[in-house]
Formats: structure tokens, C-alpha cells, sequence
């Protein structure tokens, strides 16, 4: 459960990033 939690928590963050960096293009 921790791991899957912990690997949500990595997918999460990475589409935040790739959010992140189409925000500052525009």
C-alpha cells in the first residue's frame, strides 16, 4: 500500500511539472 501510495505520489508530481512548464510557455 505504502509503495503504491509512493508511486502515485511520483505520477502526481510529475504531471504537475509537465503542467507547470506549459503554464510558463503560454
Amino acid at each position: 500500500m505504502r509503495e503504491t501510495l509512493l508511486h502515485h505520489t511520483q505520477e502526481t508530481m510529475q504531471e504537475l511539472t509537465e503542467l507547470s512548464k506549459k503554464i510558463e510557455a503560454n
